[in-house]
């Protein structure tokens, strides 16, 4: 639910919950259920935590075709130098997603 109003979806690092609820928006946007958003995965600098599951992505589901390769998330995973050109990432995945 919290997602129906939301314009954009900022997610840190966490437990359980956290990455619930960060697969659930990326699965109701893969799934056209939900209107397309950002949605920024957001770390602490030089940590690994959303670029490991990124990589479990890749990996995993997609190496493995239990993906296919436009089903890969519309996420940006900024570091401290694409920061300020966050929302031009996302804009050009989102007219990618049209």
């Amino acid at each position: 639910m919290f997602v129906k109003e939301c314009d954009a979806v900022v997610c840190l690092p966490g437990g359980f919950g956290t990455l619930d609820e960060a697969l659930e928006v990326l699965t109701l946007l893969q799934t056209g259920k939900r209107d397309m958003v950002p949605v920024v995965l957001l770390d602490q600098p030089g940590g690994t935590y959303w670029n490991s599951l990124a990589r479990f992505i890749r990996e995993h589901l997609l190496q493995g075709s239990m993906i296919s390769p436009e089903d890969l998330p519309p996420i940006v995973l900024p570091t401290r130098a694409s920061r300020p050109s966050l929302k031009c990432c996302f804009f050009r995945l989102f007219h990618s997603m049209r």
